[in-house]
């Protein structure tokens, strides 16, 4: 089930939660034209699941609408529409709405996506609208939730498809008339407004970083696409540099292709061979660029368990600069991609009614920590 919270980015004065509340349900239900004088509004525990706001919160919003003459309430029947909801246009609530992944484990992430979201709102004295969806239809839900709301600034960090989701994604075919504004987890073929970042040259930097360092061993961990396998595109983009920068240095790529899907097998278990099988018959000094930080730490922790030296057998490289659990835990190359900036450049170009459609926004990914050579 998908979930949502709201922020307050009203600089002015503050106002307690119900009143917030009133406000976009006033926008969403009275001021967009969806239910006209007269009308019943949907019930207590249809705005619960549309909006996902508490029910205590709900009934003092729908009595704040009650004592400003919006709605007539009547007991055991339900909340009508009366005649007197129509407002000057100016006053009408706006407000940017984040549909995010929840699939996703890397919370800060997120975290940094709405820092950078809720600072550009609150300079636009708008509100921002949270929501989140851990599969396509969910997805599909919240967002087409939030244009029958009235909200015409939304901002997407797309769930990750399949090769199957990506044929028939309903953002190739529905609301193309809304400027959606994609984040990160985004895809050519979606065809949308998007900020995303260099994955190709984060892929390839890392790379060099490594080779520089007098790595010849390199590994790429990668997610192959085939049918049921949810399609990574940012790693196929990162595997590319990482074949550039292999073939400009003189070195073969050499890669572990993982089905995270459709393996049943937790990551740990799923690793174990793989490591195994690296050391197997070649001892010598080895690289691996994980996936993201969270599986580099596993790589580094089966490592250690194997009785390998870090980083003097095996060095691993990730991605996204998460926050490690120890010192022990941290890669010691990784990427620091901006997600506060990502999400301020979002806004601008959600809100704005001159920006282009349909552009794509690059923004760097500069590589963190160097790697160590390898000791003999």
């Amino acid at each position: 089930m998908a979930t949502a919270t709201v922020s307050n980015n009203t600089t002015r004065r503050k106002r307690s939660a119900p009143s917030r509340i009133a406000e976009i349900l006033r926008a969403g239900l009275l001021d967009s034209g969806e239910c006209k004088p007269g009308d019943q509004l949907p019930s207590i525990r249809e705005l619960e699941d549309r909006y996902g706001f508490p029910r205590a919160s709900l009934v003092q919003a729908l009595s704040l609408l009650e004592r400003d003459g919006c709605i007539d309430r009547r007991q055991g029947i339900g909340s009508f529409v009366t005649m007197t909801t129509s407002r000057p246009a100016a006053s009408v609530v706006k407000f940017v709405a984040l549909v995010s992944n929840s699939a996703r484990n890397a919370a800060h992430i997120l975290v940094d996506l709405c820092d950078g979201i809720e600072e550009a709102t609150r300079n636009l004295d708008r509100h921002f609208v949270m929501a989140t969806a851990s599969t396509v239809d969910e997805e599909e839900r919240e967002v087409d939730r939030l244009i029958a709301s009235g909200c015409t600034s939304i901002i997407l960090n797309p769930v990750t498809r399949t090769l199957a989701e990506m044929k028939t994604d309903y953002l190739k075919r529905k609301h193309l008339d809304v400027p959606l504004v994609l984040v990160d987890m985004a895809y050519p073929e979606q065809a949308r407004t998007q900020v995303v970042f260099d994955n190709y040259q984060a892929g390839y930097d890392v790379t060099q970083a490594l080779i520089d360092q007098g790595r010849k061993r390199i590994v790429f961990v990668r997610i192959v696409a085939e049918e049921g396998v949810l399609m990574h595109y940012s790693n196929q983009e990162r595997c590319r540099g990482y074949c550039d920068a292999m073939a400009r240095a003189g070195l073969m790529p050499a890669y572990w292709n993982e089905l995270r899907c459709t393996d049943p097998l937790p990551l740990t278990e799923h690793l174990r061979p793989f490591m195994q099988g690296a050391f197997k018959e070649d001892r010598s000094a080895l690289a691996l660029i994980a996936k993201s930080d969270s599986e580099s730490t596993i790589l580094m922790a089966l490592a250690r368990e194997m009785g390998l030296r870090v980083p003097e057998d095996v060095i691993v490289a990730g991605f996204d600069n998460e926050p490690p659990s120890s010192e022990l835990n941290r890669p010691f190359v990784t990427t620091n991609p901006d997600f506060r900036s990502a999400g301020r450049l979002a806004v601008r170009l959600a809100t704005r009614d001159d920006a282009p459609q349909g552009t794509v926004y690059v923004l760097p990914a500069p590589v963190l920590g160097k790697a160590e050579p390898p000791r003999r």
